[in-house]
């Protein structure tokens, strides 16, 4: 902020700000329909500790996307695309060829509405020279225009100022001094503090706290004075509260997120009562009331229109223009949707000719099979399916959603509250409390350990105790800081040394060698129709081998605010592991398999289901509950498990920086426990594609760890409901999950949540950018880019489904929210008739065969 900008002016007195000037009158039904407008283009963010890969743009998803793109750019001052010069690149080393430029100009001729792209040439769009800037004309707030006019930095002053005080309204107890009035709703809080806080008036905001004892205590009723005031004609309203409340997009989504969980819970609103978006929007307006109060005497700054056309100019930007040979003028935006669309054609046209390439199609005897492993279908078991095939004949692996259909809460021993295990879009149905420690002494020591731990957390964090505290017992921790430094133990996990992985530290109580017991407290006749639900929905009704593998996922790292995005992306940032025991204990119960012959599942006596974890920082797969297996199996078994985590490994360490052919294992393990490491591994970067098919389809094909992979088997689903249930529930999210990635790509810093060498944890939910400013979205910069290129290609999701187009179209029509994602082009819909009739693609005349060519490609 420049000297001006902080300096009192001498003639303006702090009473000047309790006369307003004259406010337009807005009609109060349209001012209503623009906050639930604004309010709901706000995406929820959910907290580090349960990190949801969520859709950024999801308030936008009744939008075409080649109308959202505008959007994106004037209300959230963002890029929603890649630089031209990246896709030229793209170009230039064949990863985009001319037919994709082609037929890219095909499908932006329906989406823009422009005719004449469809005979434009390919030389045309690659030879054009463009302008940089924004193509459309921002919506800007009153702050940013005052900055724009004075270069100052009115708008950062403003967020930060706001960001600090909801950091201490939604501390979530990291705080030893909560916030006062946390008995009252977000505005009437923030009222009552403001007309205390003078940090607005030393940072330049002169009589702002007498500004706030004058604004209503209702806070739609302030932000129609404030809007009033700043005199924004009513077609810019809308737009103006959405920029408003962009500016806050981290702390906005919080705020959405636990709205959302409130709703889920059965609470028609947030805690504290009252709390809802609307209320964040008042205060952020009303700082640009009070900073109108002060700048109104200026002219050009009377108003938020005045403002608007001093700054901006009545002008929009000006609209580069193609070369003679095109039939009319495009914006910068508009080419590179272009080439967009030829980066995510190039792409389909690949893997749809993998995928239906004619191949010798590998049918086990049932008999033959040993193992039967079901993983989940996030990208990076695609590698490890592979290679695991690869081992020998006898494995057949199969693509389910991680949590196995089973929509729990963990709950751990002394807790009330648990752990949710089933992705973000369900609510759990089932309560798992942990085993209790049979052991007196071994529960006495535990005891012990967390008391001490309570005492240290008091003594560390008083204000009192804390200096002498740390001068005391200091110097005691410096062997530990070594060990950590060194990788020997990890920081804020246990402290032996060369701990072995880590299974979630919760033992379900479920089946055990001892009791036999697979109740986990739910009635028999649930816990059948769980694991008919759960089989059918997988495939799996006949045919098993004599061991069955639920293999669900998690993460290992150290000093890691994002450690839970590393987890199942969809399932609130937690493993899977609670969830393959509770389905492992489910179906060897006798009596849900004996009541499960009834309904057309018989499971062979012989046959034992196991459990499993694939940690995806490490590759390694961790086994539970082996008793009574022939050593000769499970050694068999774990042979095989072992030499595919290794060669994953191997395929990965290139993309780590690693030497596939010096046995990276130990350096990936150590990776897992440095805790300077800020790219332990990869994610789920580079997702690209979600198919829904037999696996023959996929099998032997290797699909670069870029793929969700779900079995389906169109034959064993007449009506349809286990299609239904995948395409409303797991590609839902794994679009979520592709368009996060897409954003923090293209925007990081807007979509993202920028480098993590500056980042600090606030409130044990999010992370700042230093010491301030709005909370960060997304994922970190070093999360989708290795510092030279960027390891993630944004493009949409690409849903491959081998099953009747009757069938799909029929599912589309019962849910809007699905045929939003397909028809307004957030994904492209494949479909593979399962008789042979063709590959088809979703357009706006509904499916057409691939190479029947009818003038309509989008």
């Amino acid at each position: 902020m420049t000297l001006a900008a902080i300096t009192p002016r001498p003639d303006l007195e702090a009473n000047d700000l309790r006369h307003p000037p004259s406010a337009a009158g807005l009609p109060s039904e349209s001012v209503q329909e623009a906050i639930e407008q604004a309010c709901a283009l706000v995406p929820p963010l959910w907290t580090l500790r349960n990190f949801v890969a969520v859709n950024p743009f999801l308030g936008l998803r009744d939008k075409p996307f080649s109308a959202a793109i505008v959007d994106i750019e004037r209300i959230r001052h963002a890029e929603p695309l890649l630089a031209i010069e990246t896709y030229r690149r793209f170009f230039e080393k064949g990863r985009i060829c001319e037919v994709d430029l082609d037929e890219a100009m095909k499908e932006a001729s329906v989406a823009l509405e422009r005719p004449d792209l469809a005979g434009l040439h390919p030389d045309v769009i690659r030879s054009a020279m463009f302008g940089r800037g924004p193509s459309h004309q921002r919506v800007p707030t009153y702050s940013e225009l005052v900055d724009l006019v004075e270069s100052s930095e009115w708008s950062r002053m403003i967020v930060e100022e706001i960001a600090k005080f909801c950091a201490g309204r939604f501390d979530a107890g990291q705080s030893s001094w909560p916030q006062p009035h946390a008995d009252r709703s977000l505005y009437s809080a923030w009222r009552k503090i403001a007309q205390l806080d003078r940090a607005p008036e030393v940072r330049g905001l002169i009589g702002f706290r007498a500004f706030v004892r004058s604004l209503p205590s209702d806070p739609r009723a302030c932000i129609e004075q404030v809007l009033g005031e700043l005199s924004v004609p009513e077609a810019d309203v809308a737009d103006v509260l959405a920029r408003e409340l962009a500016t806050l997009s981290g702390w906005a989504g919080h705020l959405q997120y636990r709205i959302r969980q409130a709703a889920m819970s059965g609470a028609s609103h947030a805690k504290p009562a009252e709390d809802r978006l609307s209320d964040l929007l008042a205060i952020r307006l009303a700082f640009d009331g009070a900073l109108l109060r002060v700048r109104s005497t200026k002219p050009g700054l009377e108003s938020w229109a005045s403002a608007r056309d001093g700054a901006l100019g009545t002008r929009s930007h000006a609209i580069p223009q193609l070369p003679v040979q095109a039939a009319g003028s495009f914006a910068d935006l508009e080419i590179r949707h272009l080439w967009q669309l030829a980066l995510e054609a190039a792409y389909r046209r690949d893997l749809i000719a993998r995928v239906t390439a004619p191949k010798d199609r590998l049918r086990l005897v049932h008999s033959e099979r040993l193992l039967q492993a079901a993983f989940c279908i996030d990208v990076r078991s695609e590698r490890l399916r592979r290679h695991l095939e690869e081992r020998t004949d006898r494995i057949q692996t199969i693509g389910f959603a991680g949590f196995f259909g089973l929509p729990i809460e963990a709950i751990r021993a002394g807790e009330e509250t648990g752990e949710p295990r089933c992705p973000a879009l369900l609510s759990p149905a089932f309560r798992v409390p942990a085993r209790e420690d049979r052991d007196p002494a071994a529960l006495r020591a535990r005891t012990q350990r967390e008391r001490f731990h309570s005492l240290f957390k008091q003594l560390r964090l008083s204000s009192v105790s804390a200096f002498p505290f740390v001068e005391t017992i200091g110097q005691s921790f410096a062997l530990r800081l070594v060990t950590d430094s060194l990788g020997w133990t990890r920081p804020g996990a246990d402290s032996r040394l060369f701990s072995e992985p880590r299974t979630g530290g919760f033992e379900p109580a479920l089946e055990s060698e001892e009791s036999g017991d697979g109740s986990f407290g739910i009635a028999l006749d649930r816990r059948i129709e769980l694991a008919e639900g759960m089989l059918r929905n997988m495939g799996l009704t006949e045919g098993f081998a004599p061991y069955v593998l639920f293999c669900g996922h998690g993460s290992t790292t150290t000093n890691n605010p994002y450690a839970s995005a590393l987890d199942c992306g969809a399932c609130g940032g937690y493993s899977g592991d609670i969830n393959a025991r509770a389905a492992a204990s489910l179906v060897n119960d006798s009596e849900v398999r004996d009541a499960l012959v009834a309904r057309g599942i018989e499971i062979p006596g012989h046959t034992r289901f196991l459990a499993g974890l694939h940690d995806t920082t490490t590759d390694e797969i961790l086994l539970f509950d082996l008793w009574g297996i022939p050593e000769d199996d499970l050694g068999a078994i774990q042979c095989w498990l072992d030499e595919a985590a290794a060669a994953t490994r191997q395929e990965r360490a290139a993309d780590l920086g690693l030497d596939p052919k010096s046995k990276p294992a130990k350096r990936i393990r150590r990776r897992s426990r440095d805790w300077s490491e800020l790219r332990p591994e990869w994610g789920l970067a580079g997702n690209a594609a979600f198919i829904a098919g037999p696996r023959d389809r996929t099998r032997g094909l290797d699909l670069d760890g870029r793929c969700f992979l779900h079995d389906y088997h169109a034959d064993r689903d007449p009506e349809g409901q286990v299609l239904e249930l995948i395409l409303t529930a797991p590609l839902v999210v794994a679009s979520w999950i592709n368009l996060q990635y897409f954003a923090s790509t293209v925007d990081n810093e807007k979509f993202g949540s920028g480098t993590k060498t500056i980042h600090n944890v606030v409130g044990r939910h999010g992370v700042l950018s230093g010491n301030g400013g709005d909370l960060r979205v997304g994922l970190p910069f070093q999360s989708v880019h290795d510092g030279e290129r960027s390891m993630h290609e944004p493009m949409r999701l690409t849903a491959v489904v081998e099953a009747p187009n009757e069938r799909i179209e029929r599912i589309l029509r019962r849910h809007a929210d699905l045929r939003d994602l397909v028809a307004n082009r957030w994904i492209h819909l494949i479909s593979i008739d399962p008789d042979g009739a063709g590959v088809f693609r979703w357009t706006s005349r509904g499916f057409q065969r691939i190479g029947d060519d009818e003038g309509e490609r989008e």
